[in-house]
């Protein structure tokens, strides 16, 4: 190929990427004025009326055209926080922030990429404003705290970004996959009671544990090598322990966090008045705040090192033989797991990065 050619195709794609938005906008606008005219003939028809708010809020991302085909039959969503986001995010009163963030979040599921990126802003600027607006550090500007983090990394499209993996499929060396989407609740609680103990709310895992009980979930990737886990969570009281279960080789190791004795690296199994292995702290959580733990797992040959951090702190750091580990937790089928004894606790984030090895996804 010539380089005068090569050049010509170089110009017609960028001329390509810059005239397809456009185009897009045009054909929405078109499809705007063919449901506009078949609504102003019937104007009880609820399916048209819908079409028209959805592409006026969501693909052209203008609340304030969309609110001037409200009426009856529309979806109780977009009756709700369509005539609310028409005025603005700075008028939004602090509460109605969450609500319009999160509805935001879920109008950039079903979106196309541009308007996905526009919703994605949108509820940006609603968990900002929230937690501008809220100053107490409780349950609530935790949620926000986290919500705005997987904003920001949706938005950044960073190569660290969590995919989610196919059933049955080799997880991609060096890409981050999020666990929690793959968890089915009935199928991964290995607690002998397992019913109402676990709950989804969105895209978080709340863990309900009975008051003298521990309830365990296994996140259903089978992993076998050097990895990266990076798990956010939220304790709503501090009482009780939360645990990280940790494949090894062909051994399991448990991050444990306690505010009641020292917290560190424990084998699997172990009496709670046993010391923890490794680097034990005597930590101090709080209630309602979002916490950050990264682990990474080393397995070179025999040997395995183990390292964890909590908000960017050294925790844990620790190298030895895979003999002074527990065995194997049959029950966790060599998956990463979470736990807790008597503290309620969200997980708002499990991912996994493969740095050596393989994990294969067990479900999608």
């Amino acid at each position: 190929m010539s380089a005068h050619r090569y050049a010509q195709l170089m110009v017609g794609a960028a001329l390509l990427v810059l005239v397809a938005p456009l185009l897009a906008d045009k054909a929405t606008e078109a499809k705007i004025k063919a449901l506009a005219a078949a609504l102003d003939a019937k104007p009880d028809n609820a399916r048209v009326r819908n079409e028209l708010v959805r592409l006026c809020t969501v693909e052209l991302d203008d609340p304030s055209r969309a609110a001037t085909y409200l009426g009856d039959g529309v979806d109780a969503a977009f009756a709700k926080y369509v005539p609310a986001a028409a005025k603005g995010t700075d008028q939004a009163p602090e509460l109605a922030c969450m609500e319009l963030g999160d509805w935001y979040r879920s109008l950039a599921g079903d979106a196309s990429p541009k308007a996905k990126d526009a919703m994605l802003r949108r509820a940006r600027a609603y968990y900002q404003r929230f937690l501008d607006l809220h100053e107490a550090e409780n349950l609530k500007r935790s949620q926000a705290t986290l919500a705005l983090d997987k904003v920001n990394e949706a938005l950044g499209k960073k190569p660290g970004s969590a995919a989610v993996a196919p059933a049955g499929s080799k997880l991609p060396t060096g890409q981050w996959v999020d666990l929690l989407a793959m968890v089915d609740i009935k199928k991964d609680c290995i607690s002998p009671q397992p019913r109402g103990l676990w709950q989804r709310q969105g895209k978080t895992l709340v863990c309900l544990p009975p008051r003298f009980s521990t309830t365990d979930i296994a996140l259903p990737v089978a992993v076998d090598g050097s990895y990266e886990l990076q798990v956010k969570l939220i304790r709503r009281t501090v009482d009780g322990f939360v645990s990280v279960f940790l494949p090894v080789g062909s051994r399991t190791a448990r991050v444990h966090l306690d505010n009641d004795s020292i917290s560190g690296l424990r084998k699997p199994i172990t009496r709670r008045s046993d010391p923890p292995d490794g680097m034990g702290k005597h930590l101090s959580f709080e209630a309602n705040r979002v916490y950050t733990v990264d682990v990474r797992v080393t397995v070179q040959g025999d040997d395995v090192e183990i390292t964890a951090n909590i908000d960017g702190k050294p925790f844990v750091r620790w190298r030895c033989p895979q003999t002074k580990l527990g065995g194997s937790l049959q029950r966790m089928k060599g998956c990463v797991g979470l736990g807790a004894y008597r503290s309620t606790t969200i997980f708002g984030m499990a991912r996994l990065r493969m740095i050596k090895g393989t994990a294969q996804a067990m479900r999608p």
